[in-house]
């Protein structure tokens, strides 16, 4: 099978000096991801395409779905964003419930310079900073596990999207805004995700409706569950989702 990797509008391949930061915004990106959905479609001659999210992706593909569910065979989500407000407080007690196990000293006094979520921009912090330093502990207590040091994906992880969690992501709530989807859902969790909380994960996956849904959890699974455990992963995909 095909797969197409989308790097978004500001980001990677994508990125364009000309592209003001006020475009970078969540309706655009949904709107960009549903041209590039037809594009593929007209490309590879599909009726309907696949679509997966990671993280913040998760979040994107749901309002993409939601837009146009006729574009898609199904929705598959990773590391999901269910409702970001209420797993970063869940997170942020992950991370100084073990600093403190630990007497980690260095990451509790940061964690209490940073304050609770939501972070606010203080006189040493922006938020994007307080995000990266919340997340560098995380990663301390539930690394992701790779068999080599692939350091560009941890630091993929502890990327804050800055511009987007600064304005409309940590407002992100699927569980509100997205209570259906009607199109198969299939979510693949690591359970022990501190990123993207997995008890909120399962809270919003219990509470969605779907033509069908499917729950898969990955035990010791932190929150890059495709690269820590890619023959799972791909043996979901064959046996389980591309065979609908």
């Amino acid at each position: 099978f095909t797969v197409c990797y989308w790097e978004q509008r500001g980001s990677g391949l994508a990125y364009n000096d000309s592209i003001p930061d006020s475009s970078i915004t969540l309706t655009h990106i949904v709107d960009d991801g549903l041209e590039l959905s037809n594009h593929l479609k007209k490309t590879f001659k599909k009726d309907k395409i696949y679509i997966e999210g990671l993280s913040w992706g998760t979040a994107v593909a749901a309002y993409m779905v939601q837009k146009k569910p006729e574009l898609y065979h199904a929705y598959i989500g990773s590391g999901l964003m269910a409702n970001l407000s209420l797993s970063e407080e869940l997170s942020y007690e992950f991370a100084m419930s073990e600093s403190q196990k630990h007497n980690d000293t260095i990451s509790i006094n940061q964690l209490k310079q940073i304050g609770k979520p939501p972070y606010v921009e203080n006189s040493k912090n922006t938020v994007s900073e307080a995000f990266e330093i919340e997340r560098q502990i995380v990663m301390k207590y539930a690394p992701v596990k790779l068999e080599t040091d692939f350091n560009f994906i941890k630091s993929m992880f502890l990327d804050p999207a800055s511009k987007i969690l600064e304005s409309t992501a940590i407002d992100m709530n699927l569980m509100r805004d997205i209570p259906e989807l009607k199109v198969p859902v299939y979510i693949l969790q690591g359970d022990n995700d501190h990123f993207t909380e997995t008890s909120v994960a399962k809270m919003y996956f219990d509470s969605i409706i779907a033509p069908s849904k499917k729950w898969f959890l990955f035990e010791n699974g932190t929150h890059g569950v495709q690269i820590e455990y890619p023959e799972k992963y791909r043996s979901i995909y064959i046996n389980e989702i591309l065979k609908k």
